[in-house]
C-alpha cells in the first residue's frame, strides 16, 4: 500500500469523476469535505482489508489458504459494483464516493504494478500485469474469471516495508502527495469563499 499515492491520485480521479455530480448541485463546503472523507477512505479500503487478512491468515496456517495474496476479496470489481449497485438503489452520495475510491485504487494497482514489473523485470510475475493472460490481472474479475487470487512475495510484514522502498513505488508517494496537498489547498480555498456561517 503505497498510501499518498492511493490518497492524492484518488483525489484527482475522484474530483474528475465527480465533478458532474457538483455541477448538477452546489454543495456546501461541509458536504464537500464529508464526501471527500468518503472518497479518501474508498482510495486505502482495499489495503485497509486485504493486507491485514494476509497477514493474518499467514500466522494463522501456513498452508494453502483462501487468503493466499495480499490482494484479495475487496481488490476486486465486484466491490466496485456493490458499492455502486447500493449507492444507486439507496441514492447513497456517500457510497458513491467510496466505490470511486475502490476503483481509483483498483486502477492505480494496476499502474504500480506495471511500473514496478517494468523496472525491475523479476521472473517472479514473467506476464506483465497489464496482460489479460496475467493473474494479477484476472484476480481483479474474481470470480468470474478466476477462482484463486495471485500468491503474494510478502509473508511477512517486513517484505511489505521493504517493498515500499522500491523507486517506482517512492515515485507515485511523492506525485500522490503533491496532489494530495493540492486538493486539501482547494478545499481551503472552498471554505474561504464560503466564508462564515
Amino acid at each position: 500500500m503505497y498510501i499518498f499515492g492511493h490518497l492524492g491520485l484518488g483525489a484527482v480521479i475522484g474530483d474528475a469523476i465527480s465533478k458532474d455530480l457538483s455541477s448538477k448541485t452546489p454543495w456546501s463546503h461541509s458536504r464537500k469535505t464529508e464526501l471527500f472523507l468518503f472518497l479518501m477512505i474508498g482510495c486505502l479500503l482495499p489495503d485497509l482489508i486485504d493486507k491485514p487478512l494476509h497477514f493474518l491468515s499467514i500466522k494463522i496456517n501456513s498452508k494453502t489458504i483462501f487468503f493466499a495474496g495480499d490482494r484479495s476479496i475487496t481488490h476486486t470489481v465486484m466491490i466496485i459494483a456493490i458499492f455502486f449497485g447500493f449507492s444507486i438503489s439507496t441514492g447513497s452520495l456517500r457510497l458513491k464516493m467510496l466505490a470511486i475510491g475502490v476503483f481509483s485504487h483498483l486502477l492505480l494497482d494496476v499502474v504500480g504494478d506495471t511500473s514496478h514489473w517494468i523496472w525491475f523485470r523479476t521472473n517472479a510475475y514473467p506476464t506483465p500485469p497489464f496482460y489479460w493472460s496475467s493473474p494479477k490481472l484476472q484476480a481483479y474479475f474474481w470470480p468470474f474469471v478466476t477462482q484463486d487470487f495471485p500468491s503474494s512475495s510478502q509473508v511477512s510484514v517486513t517484505d511489505y516495508w521493504r517493498g515500499l522502498l522500491s523507486p517506482p513505488l517512492i515515485a507515485w508517494e511523492v506525485v500522490g502527495a503533491a496532489f494530495l496537498a493540492r486538493k486539501a489547498l482547494a478545499l481551503s480555498r472552498s471554505r474561504q469563499l464560503e466564508g462564515p456561517r
